[in-house]
């Protein structure tokens, strides 16, 4: 049979069953407006900077945005659209494709 100490709810001691709970990393999120703490798995972590969709996307764009504002104020980037295609203007409007 076996050992008495050893049987039923006993049976495993001295067996190594460690069921590790995943590890996770605490960060806060890189949008200025949302600065929410989220939770990413120490396994999936791929240097997440932001809590949701929607914070990635607004805080992207917001750079791309300063910088079309900055080349607007330029010399070339303040030309009306279209300026350096006068010729594709032009024969648009004689051919009546506009």
């Amino acid at each position: 049979m076996g050992s008495p100490l050893l049987s039923g709810h006993n049976a495993d001691v001295g067996r190594a069953r460690y069921q590790a709970a995943p590890a996770l990393r605490l960060k806060i999120c890189g949008a200025p407006e949302c600065r929410a703490v989220f939770a990413v798995c120490v396994s999936c972590d791929r240097g997440q900077r932001y809590s949701s969709q929607s914070c990635r996307e607004q805080d992207r764009w917001k750079p791309q945005r300063e910088a079309n504002r900055r080349y607007q104020r330029t010399e070339r980037g303040g030309r009306p659209a279209g300026i350096g295609n006068g010729a594709i203007a032009s024969a648009t409007l004689k051919f009546g494709l506009a």
